[in-house]
């Protein structure tokens, strides 16, 4: 049923109804002086245009000399007004598209940091973060044609319909003799503009590279159970982007008025000028109507209005695929809270897997290829297990399952007496500590990098975690040591160096429960030494899981588990495992012979 839903299209109607009512109508304070500056703007427009008569009756027909001071300081008090408007409008109507803008990416990056992590295997982080920005930007440019082409350009043209237009060329040369005088306030504005604009631009690179960050990451953040955290830390970047939004619109606005009074001024003089020639017989009326009518009332609005549609159903297009992921149902497991434990001894018993059957289903019609069928182990609290076979054994996605990434289809994984299905998942996730072959850090500092998912940990706390991961020498070397940025996905630290930043990570929380996937493979020999010591240290009460495929490093587990082709086919300790001569045997056979090879 969900799988249909998400994929239905949505209405034209019910697109722009939901904008309206869920993210524009509940600012109606400033769309109201949004719409009411619109709605003056285009009477002062369509007053301007009733002003002709007078002006064509009273002192181009009527030579009264008299009024034409008084009708061209009118004029200009006009477009005063008119560039008044046009700020307040500007402003107001950005206020609400850019709370509409903000509104609409968190509650799509609320929905999706908590969809299963199945669906970030299937889409690529860069679609997502398009979705979050480049089409919720989109869409807000298309509110705005909206209000604006209801609000100011349809009336002007319905006002002005009748008006037939010609162009004067001589009129035209005395209408721009004062361009020039804009160049001031343009090159300030432009100046600034441009300098918060770069500015803006490098702070949604920064909002780019977080998402694709979180997506790329999303196990560690469900694993560290920090969504509202990333959420919280999302609010804060878009406010920032937002005010700066709001400064640019700002600047903008202030060329409104220059523009518009400029132009009264040049239409005052033209009026003087044009209806002394008039007076002496030199232009006509109907010459001078047509120039003044082209110029100012219908060209502009009437181009709006042209593009209108085409611009609405690209914003109508883009909030389409914003509804396509907004439908996909959350596992509510993963919001809600099934079971919790206050007592964190519930955590220390035998992890049992009872039956096991499970494959990766790419949709509810898919039955998927299967990763194990009736597979069941046992492993011991407080002890040291080690799981090895095959690539494609199931190995890392019997961690998937444990860390209930994945559910099962059949069978049950058991926590003591508990099953884990009556634990949530971020109960149990808070409860374990995972390692895995892809490390996982953040464009952030050092510290916080090994604090993610312990915000109260302190600084000694974090240094002391460092030291029993052999990581504290190294970080002490850095520029800004323990403040040090570590880049994007921690690039400026070498292999060795991210891992035993993960390592430190684990270190610090502490868990009763341990999963360690290849945590030692980015390191040297010597390294591998000292970390398999620290990695004793830490897993002494702990029930630690560990994956490996340099035997070497779980040569004194308790009990090796042998996986092939998602099945237990021997278990055991390493000298018992080794005596059997099976594929445990095999296989230490190959990682001695990669161990020389790799010395040589």
């Amino acid at each position: 049923m969900s799988s249909s839903r998400h994929s239905d299209s949505k209405s034209s109607w019910f697109l722009i109804r939901y904008l309206l009512k869920a993210h524009i109508f509940r600012r109606w304070r400033p769309l109201s002086l949004g719409v009411i500056s619109l709605g003056v703007n285009a009477a002062t427009t369509a007053f301007l245009a009733k002003s002709l008569k007078p002006i064509v009756d009273d002192i181009f027909i009527g030579h009264r000399q008299d009024l034409l001071v008084y009708v061209a300081l009118s004029v200009f008090f006009i477009f005063l007004t008119k560039g008044i408007c046009e700020y307040i409008a500007a402003v107001c109507l950005e206020s609400v598209s850019q709370n509409m803008a903000r509104e609409l990416r968190e509650k799509l990056f609320s929905h999706l940091i908590f969809l299963e992590v199945k669906f970030f295997r299937k889409r690529h982080e860069a679609t997502l973060s398009s979705a979050l920005m480049n089409d919720i930007q989109i869409v807000q440019d298309g509110m705005l044609q909206i209000i604006s082409g209801i609000g100011r350009d349809l009336v002007m043209v319905f006002a002005l319909t009748a008006v037939m237009i010609q162009e004067n060329f001589f009129l035209w040369g005395v209408s721009i003799i004062g361009l020039p005088l804009l160049a001031i306030p343009l090159v300030y504005c432009s100046r600034k503009i441009r300098s918060l604009s770069l500015t803006i631009q490098k702070n949604v690179g920064t909002l780019n590279s977080f998402f694709q960050q979180i997506f790329q990451n999303i196990t560690l953040v469900k694993a560290a159970c920090t969504q509202n955290q990333e959420i919280q830390h999302l609010h804060q970047t878009l406010s920032v982007i937002q005010c700066q939004n709001l400064k640019v619109c700002r600047l903008q606005g202030l060329l409104h008025p220059f523009v518009e009074t400029l132009a009264g001024v040049a239409i005052s003089v033209i009026i003087f000028y044009g209806g002394s020639k008039v007076i002496q017989g030199s232009q006509t009326t109907g010459g001078f109507m047509a120039f003044i009518t082209a110029l100012l009332l219908i060209y502009r609005p009437l181009k709006n209005l042209l593009q209108f549609n085409a611009r609405l159903q690209v914003g109508l297009a883009a909030l389409q695929r914003f509804f396509n992921i907004l439908d996909i149902p959350i596992v509510q497991e993963e919001v809600r809270i099934i079971t919790s434990f206050t007592d964190p001894t519930v955590f220390q018993q035998d992890i049992s897997i009872q039956n096991l059957s499970f494959s990766y289903q790419e949709d509810l019609e898919d039955s998927g290829i299967p990763v194990f069928k009736d597979f069941s182990c046992t492993f011991h609290k407080q002890r040291f297990n080690a799981l090895v076979g095959p690539s494609g054994a199931g190995k890392s996605t019997l961690f998937q399952l444990l860390l209930k990434f994945y559910y099962s289809t059949q069978g049950n994984i058991l926590l003591g007496p508990l099953d884990l299905q009556n634990i949530s998942a971020d109960e149990l996730r808070r409860n374990i500590a995972f390692v895995g072959q892809e490390i996982s850090l953040f464009d952030q500092t050092v510290s916080e990098n090994i604090r993610y998912g312990i915000p109260g940990a302190s600084l000694g706390d974090v240094q002391d975690a460092a030291k029993r991961a052999y990581a504290h020498e190294f970080i002490m070397e850095l520029p800004g040591q323990y403040n040090t940025p570590v880049g994007p996905h921690g690039l400026k630290l070498s292999g060795g160096q991210r891992q035993r930043i993960a390592l430190a990570r684990a270190f610090l929380k502490q868990a009763p429960i341990l999963l360690l996937d290849e945590a030692t493979s980015a390191l040297d020999t010597v390294c591998e030494r000292q970390i398999q010591d620290a990695l004793t240290r830490l897993s002494r009460g702990k029930t630690t899981i560990a994956i490996a495929h340099r035997l070497s490093t779980i040569q004194k587990a308790d009990c090796i588990f042998v996986l092939d082709k998602g099945q237990l086919v021997e278990s055991g300790s390493h000298e018992k495992l080794l005596e059997s001569r099976q594929l445990y045997w095999s296989l230490w056979e190959k990682s001695c012979r990669k161990d020389s090879e790799g010395f040589l």
